[in-house]
């Protein structure tokens, strides 16, 4: 006796069965370009608009430390079929900082995401041209254009985050208590410094490295500490 993954109805046909199956993967597919970036509300959501990413990624970084780093002003002119067709809104312009025309590349890849039905891009940047594209699959799914609004060569870019920590330390020292990510962005929304949580997460984890504060509490609730002049908490 044998058996199989695979069941009909009776009376259809294997063709008929495939016929039905390729009917509602159509209707799907026709469900979610109307839907568009929403339909993928539970994975991606597309960022606000008003989001700048304040620093390369740790990859970037890690392949070239001190390089020049480029603050780049990315501007859509559509991207798959609800940003920027049929009289949808393009993407809102991202501000990023780059390293590198990959690492470029890969903010513009992760930033279009929730506008692609297929969920994967190839991003090619060319930085002579100051513009670049979308690739899904073998097709061209958006057109963006470039803006350097700023660079910083490899001296000063350290030299502004040590900065940044420097102040950050001189707070945390000053007013004590437990600081957490959060705090440092509130602080930093205040004051007009960078407020995004991935800056002041490696903020902190930074200066607990060189042993200026102390990391307690548990995974879901991590908060910092001065440290004492033995190593330990204050």
């Amino acid at each position: 006796m044998s058996t199989s993954s695979q069941t009909s109805q009776p009376g259809l046909s294997p063709a008929d069965v495939a016929s039905i199956n390729e009917m509602y993967a159509e209707a799907d597919r026709a469900m979610k370009m109307k839907l568009g970036p929403d339909w993928q509300a539970g994975r991606h959501q597309p960022r606000d608009p008003e989001a700048e990413i304040a620093t390369p990624s740790l990859d970037e970084m890690a392949a070239a430390p001190g390089a020049t780093q480029t603050k780049y002003r990315v501007t859509y002119a559509r991207v798959g079929r609800h940003g920027g067709r049929d009289g949808s809104k393009p993407p809102a312009p991202l501000t990023v900082w780059a390293v590198t025309a990959d690492g470029l590349a890969e903010h513009i890849a992760k930033d279009v995401r929730p506008y692609l039905l297929s969920g994967g891009a190839e991003v090619v940047v060319d930085l002579e041209a100051m513009s670049g594209y979308v690739l899904a699959g073998f097709r061209t799914a958006g057109t963006f254009t470039l803006e350097a609004l700023q660079t910083a060569e490899g001296d000063d870019a350290r030299s502004g985050r040590e900065r940044r920590l420097e102040e950050l330390l001189s707070e945390i020292r000053t007013l004590g208590g437990r600081w957490t990510v959060g705090r440092v962005q509130k602080r930093r929304r205040r004051d007009g410094g960078p407020v995004q949580r991935g800056t002041a997460r490696h903020d902190l984890a930074e200066l607990a490295r060189r042993g200026h504060i102390v990391e307690q509490g548990p995974v879901d609730g991590r908060f910092y500490t001065v440290a004492s002049s033995k190593g330990g908490a204050a």
